[in-house]
């Protein structure tokens, strides 16, 4: 396996839960953290607060950490939201809000770190995303749920073009696909501390 030492990584949502833990993993192997999150967690790392539910303050808050940072080596968008509301009920900025955090907040956020990881031809962008129970959930969900195929889909198409072809066979050698949708399931935020 090839050392992470001395690389770094944002991480989105690692105040808490899956998060945290994979913040935490990443600090034993060595990785220096920027973390983009409403409070700052308890792990050690670059700090910058963002509240993803509004949008405009993103491009400002990553461009603040990465220039901190220096570099990107990974991104981990990790952060999201859920509501459980029943569909007939659910207000439209409620709705609005869960896209916003889920969906167009880990947009914005590639967004403004991949013409770095294109430029460099290295660089790895992992979007971590659920399992919604349609028989436990079922209408509760509909705001959440709605996204997921949306964030794989955006991240498949983001993999094959994260660098140029040239570089395209080095980085997978290095790191595996350019973008990756990751599956973590059904796991309580206690679960995964």
């Amino acid at each position: 396996m090839t050392s992470l030492t001395g690389k770094v990584a944002i991480v989105t949502g690692a105040s808490r839960g899956i998060g945290l833990a994979i913040a935490k993993a990443l600090v034993r192997e060595g990785v220096r953290l920027g973390l983009l999150f409403r409070s700052r967690p308890a792990v050690p790392g670059d700090f910058v607060s963002c509240d993803f539910a509004d949008l405009e303050q993103i491009p400002a808050a990553v461009g603040q950490l990465v220039e901190r940072l220096g570099t990107v080596d990974f991104l981990i968008n990790n952060a999201g939201t859920f509501l459980e509301k029943p569909t007939p009920g659910l207000p439209l900025a409620d709705w609005e809000r869960v896209q916003r955090v889920n969906l167009t907040a880990p947009f914005l956020i590639t967004r403004e770190v991949l013409p770095r990881m294109i430029t460099r031809q290295q660089g790895r962008i992992i979007k971590r995303i659920t399992t919604l129970s349609r028989t436990t959930y079922g209408l509760s969900a509909t705001a959440h749920g709605s996204g997921i195929p949306t964030l794989k889909s955006m991240t498949s198409l983001i993999a094959p073009n994260t660098v140029p072809a040239m570089a395209r066979k080095r980085m997978s050698h290095l790191y595996g696909r350019g973008a990756a949708a990751v599956n973590s399931g059904a796991v309580t935020a206690a679960a995964a501390t």
